[in-house]
């Protein structure tokens, strides 16, 4: 098991921006991976997102799109990967039109 597999996921209800992380980021990669899990866990749904980044070294950057929550999620696949170099700050924040769990790492 490693370390992000201990990092919980947080509800994010539809229509509501919710923060999923706020605080320094340091990546041996420039990426901000992302895992979804539906909810309730019965069946993979897809979702309409908007993802904001704030980074102090980058700036405010959105991605929006579709993704996909699956019932039972695997840390080591994650559904979505962004730029986001790593920086003193950063803040992260989701918006869905379906209420999902998330996770960001």
């Amino acid at each position: 098991m490693s370390f992000f597999d201990k990092i919980g996921f947080a509800r994010v209800p539809a229509g509501t921006w919710t923060q999923l992380y706020s605080g320094p980021t340091v990546h041996p990669y420039p990426l901000m991976l992302f895992n979804f899990k539906s909810v309730p866990a019965v069946s993979t749904v897809t979702f309409f997102r908007i993802v904001e980044i704030y980074n102090t070294g980058f700036g405010i950057h959105q991605f929006m799109g579709t993704s996909s929550a699956n019932p039972m999620n695997d840390i080591t696949q994650p559904e979505l990967g962004v730029a986001d170099p790593a920086s003193v700050w950063t803040v992260v924040q989701i918006l869905t039109d379906t209420t999902i769990d998330a996770k960001c790492w």
